[in-house]
């Protein structure tokens, strides 16, 4: 977000001259063409990502473990807070976008064209993996336009092509 508190999105003249809000924000139908896979692929390389780092973390845990004979075991509680973090981290962040986000070209923004910010980055990730449960869940983008799931309706966000 700029000081002046604007939306990030430049494609928007200072006066909407009659324009629908979609116009006056950028978000045209070009912004989410082709999003369902972008976002699926920048999630495999996030998890990719994660992956490695996990795998780190889960060696350190259980070098912390062995050392302690076994009274502090911080594994699955660890994964879990470095899953959190880097989402919240990335999405709430400059960019709002992790890095698999930012190498698909896509970002997330609020509906209005704002950054996130960390608070909703922390409940957006929290409540995809409550959705991700459900896996039925993951088929509402198919039936709407801009291709949002529940937790994208719940934290009033959006996804779209960085560059459209």
């Amino acid at each position: 977000m700029t000081n002046s508190g604007k939306p990030i999105i430049i494609d928007a003249e200072p006066e909407s001259g009659g324009r629908s809000r979609e116009e006056k924000y950028g978000l045209t139908p070009q912004a989410f063409e082709g999003i369902l896979a972008a976002r699926t692929f920048a999630f495999l390389i996030d998890l990719f990502l994660l992956g490695i780092v996990l795998i780190a973390v889960l060696f350190l845990s259980l070098l912390v473990g062995i050392l302690s004979f076994g009274l502090i075991w911080p594994g699955q509680t660890l994964v879990w807070i470095v899953v959190l973090a880097y989402f919240t981290l990335s999405l709430g962040g400059p960019w709002s976008a992790t890095a698999g986000m930012r190498f698909m070209g896509i970002e997330m923004l609020t509906v209005e064209g704002l950054r996130p910010g960390y608070l909703r980055a922390f409940l957006h990730t929290a409540l995809y993996f409550i959705t991700a449960s459900a896996v039925i869940l993951l088929l509402i983008p198919f039936f709407n336009e801009r291709r949002r799931c529940l937790h994208d309706f719940i934290c009033d966000t959006i996804y779209l092509r960085r560059f459209a």
